[in-house]
Order: structure tokens, then C-alpha cells, then sequence
């Protein structure tokens, strides 16, 4: 599926082409998932079965990201490369520094979240030095990629607009 193409579609036009495996009954009306464990979609040979989107008021797809269980790995990196050409950026994580961490523990003391707060500086770099963005900016949308290799998941967002987050420029 070439998800670039439902952007600036109307919603039903998006709903209609994802099929209907997904629901949306969870997180408000842009959260689509597969409720059935058994049924995962295949995006360049990465299993995923949840959807996330953005409308505008008028009820236009303006992104669309696709969560996947797992960081994406370099066959995926490779496949799409070949899909979406040479990313303009790659960023990873340099002088990362832990200021804070704290916990959420349950009632008898058992840690079911931590939190760490921390600086660090987003860098060009390689897709084997574990980026946390990885950007393409094409002619009428932007895909980026984030990564979170310590939770072992990751997106892929196609979007009209620019990553608001960082300052994309084209090599």
C-alpha cells in the first residue's frame, strides 16, 4: 500500500482502502487497530496492526503512521530506500546525559514505569549507528521514521507537512 496516496483524501477514502480488519473504537476515531491477534499487515516485509491518523476539520488525512512491534531493521531500511530513494536525513543521538529518572510502582512497591528525563544532540549519522529519526522529504509529503531501540518498537509517519520537530533540510 502506498500510504502517501491517502494523504488529502477524505477519511471514508482512507477507511474504505485500509480494509476491514481495522477498528477504531479505542483513542477517539484516529487510532486504527486489528483486534484479532492473528491478523497482522505486512509493510516492507515489517508486520504491523495499528494506525494512527491526522484529519484536518474537514475530516482530510493530513499524516498517517504506522506502528510496527519491533525497530525497524535494515532489510525494511533497504527495501525502502529502494522504494522512497536516499533519506535526506539521518539523525542519531550524540552526548545523550540523564539529568532525572523516576518511577510509577504499583501498591506494593513493584516498578511499572520509569521515566528518565535527559539532553543530548540529534546528529547526522548512519543507519547502523541506530538513528532516532530518519527523514525523506519528497516532493509532495515527508516520511519520517522514528526508532526507539531500547523499547524495540518503532513508526514510519507519512505526512503533508514537514516534522515539526526537526529542521529538515535537503541534501
Amino acid at each position: 500500500m502506498k500510504f502517501e496516496q491517502l494523504l488529502g483524501k477524505p477519511l471514508s477514502v482512507f477507511e474504505k482502502t485500509i480494509g476491514n480488519d481495522f477498528e477504531n473504537r479505542l483513542h477517539g476515531k484516529s487510532f486504527y487497530y486489528i483486534p484479532n491477534e492473528h491478523i497482522e499487515k505486512n509493510f516492507f516485509n515489517m508486520t504491523y496492526n495499528i494506525i494512527t491518523i491526522l484529519k484536518n476539520e474537514k475530516e482530510v488525512v493530513q499524516s498517517i503512521s504506522i506502528h510496527f512491534p519491533k525497530t525497524i531493521n535494515r532489510k525494511f531500511y533497504d527495501l525502502f530506500v529502494e522504494e522512497y530513494g536516499k533519506p535526506n536525513n539521518i539523525q542519531v543521538i550524540k552526548g545523550q546525559e540523564f539529568v532525572s529518572e523516576s518511577h510509577l510502582k504499583d501498591k506494593n512497591g513493584k516498578i511499572l514505569q520509569t521515566a528518565r528525563k535527559g539532553n543530548f544532540d540529534l546528529v547526522e549519522g548512519t543507519f547502523d549507528e541506530k538513528p532516532l529519526f530518519i527523514i525523506w522529504k519528497k516532493e509532495n509529503f515527508y516520511v519520517q521514521a522514528f526508532l526507539r531501540h531500547e523499547q524495540n518498537i518503532s513508526e514510519i509517519t507519512f505526512s503533508l507537512e514537514g516534522p515539526s520537530s526537526l529542521n529538515v533540510k535537503p541534501n
